[in-house]
């Protein structure tokens, strides 16, 4: 029965592969096929951007083969929900503004989708840089820490949303307290955890 489901699953992505390279190779026809072409080549670009923002450039070149199966990947990100919000809220000025960059420049048109939400997707590595630090700046200012260790938001994007993590996303050492982006706050390390990887030390601007 689990071999059944196994070999079942592997004919639909094959077959799942072999349409989405049809789709893509229709970009330069016109008609409906033309516009799905570009559409799906859009998709597959974002897709192996995501995987190499993710440090993870293998599996990016695996969705970019057939997109739709990133969903499941973005499922993991559901709990991080709040943070992700703010992110986006963040990026849409950027988003904006290379959405009209296409309109404007006719060679860019007809690739308007994707440059905008490509564009965003990197935004979003800067915009979530900044953002965490301020949260982790904030919360840590109430517990009378003003420097910690902390990896950047690229580092924690490869690391989440894996339940075993070996690389801490931010951490008060003297306090082993890590960072969580679920609760955006910090947590207690487990005290038979002996050491962990929290990345450079960081300090908080003052006024």
């Amino acid at each position: 029965m689990t071999l059944g489901l196994i070999l079942g699953g592997l004919a639909l992505t094959c077959l799942g592969v072999f349409g989405w390279f049809w789709l893509c190779a229709g970009f330069r026809t016109g008609g409906w096929r033309g516009a799905l072409g570009h559409f799906a080549l859009q998709l597959s670009a974002l897709a192996l951007v995501y995987g190499f923002v993710r440090g993870q450039p293998i599996n990016g070149v695996f969705l970019a083969s057939f997109p739709p199966l990133a969903l499941v990947d973005l499922l993991g990100f559901f709990n991080f929900s709040a943070f992700l919000v703010s992110v986006a809220w963040g990026v849409l000025p950027y988003g904006a503004a290379a959405f009209a960059i296409s309109l404007i420049w006719r060679p860019l048109r007809a690739w308007a989708f994707g440059v905008t939400l490509t564009s965003s997707l990197v935004a979003s590595i800067f915009v979530g840089d900044s953002l965490s630090q301020g949260a982790m700046c904030q919360t840590a200012a109430w517990r009378g820490v003003t420097s910690f260790q902390r990896n950047t938001f690229l580092t924690s994007l490869a690391e989440a949303p894996r339940e075993v993590q070996f690389t801490l996303h931010a951490a008060l050492p003297d306090q082993r307290l890590g960072w969580s982006y679920r609760a955006m706050d910090w947590y207690p390390i487990p005290a038979n955890v002996p050491a962990f990887d929290a990345g450079q030390t960081f300090s908080c601007p003052t006024d």
